[in-house]
This record gives C-alpha cells, sequence and structure tokens, in this order.
C-alpha cells in the first residue's frame, strides 16, 4: 500500500512538472522591423548577410550609461544603414540582428 501511494503522488508531481509551452519556446523582440537575438539564435534556417561592430557610443560609455537598451538601439541604427546600403548596391538586406556579445553581431536573412 506505501509503494502505491509513492507511485501515485510520483506520478502526480511528474503531471505538473511537466509544463506546454503552446506559444513556442521564446518570444523575440521586434525593433524597427528587426527582430533581435541576445545572445541567441533563431531556430528558423538563416544565412549571414553582414557583420555589425562598434556599438558603443563613447559618451555613454564614459559616463556609464551604457545600458542594455543604448546598445540595442544603437546596433539596431548600425543594422539600418547597412540595409540602407545593402539596398542600393542590390545586396539582400537582414531581418534580424543576432547579438553575440556587447561589440559583435551580426545581421541575418531567414531562409525558407
Amino acid at each position: 500500500m506505501k509503494n502505491l501511494i509513492v507511485i501515485v503522488a510520483f506520478l502526480g508531481l511528474c503531471a505538473f512538472s511537466v509544463s506546454r509551452n503552446e506559444k513556442g519556446l521564446a518570444q523575440v523582440r521586434k525593433v524597427d522591423g528587426l527582430d533581435i537575438y541576445m545572445y541567441s539564435e533563431p531556430i528558423a534556417n538563416f544565412e549571414e548577410v553582414y557583420q555589425i561592430t562598434g556599438f558603443w557610443n563613447w559618451g555613454e560609455v564614459l559616463d556609464d550609461r551604457a545600458t542594455l537598451e543604448n546598445i540595442v538601439n544603437t546596433m539596431v541604427r548600425n543594422a539600418k544603414k547597412k540595409n540602407k546600403k545593402a539596398y542600393d548596391s542590390g545586396d539582400p538586406k537582414a531581418d534580424a540582428i543576432v547579438i553575440y556579445n556587447n561589440d559583435r553581431a551580426i545581421g541575418i536573412r531567414y531562409v525558407d
């Protein structure tokens, strides 16, 4: 009888510990039409379009205001400039930005 109670309690705990995420694994933040992946990559197939470097705004660094929000905004601004250059030259534009660390990211394009 004790074994049956232990087994039922164990199965009950297992049933509650399994969570079903019906929305997917994560929600991606979108800024100015670009998906932002921070320290992660999309599950969908993608190809690298260009690299983005030099995110720091030195005024923010000197004033110790280099927040994550400021870094993301600077990266989006740099990516939009690169997208404009790519569009003008006929190269593919990026659909998203993958941020690997504070000074390196890539622009990516989803591949079907």
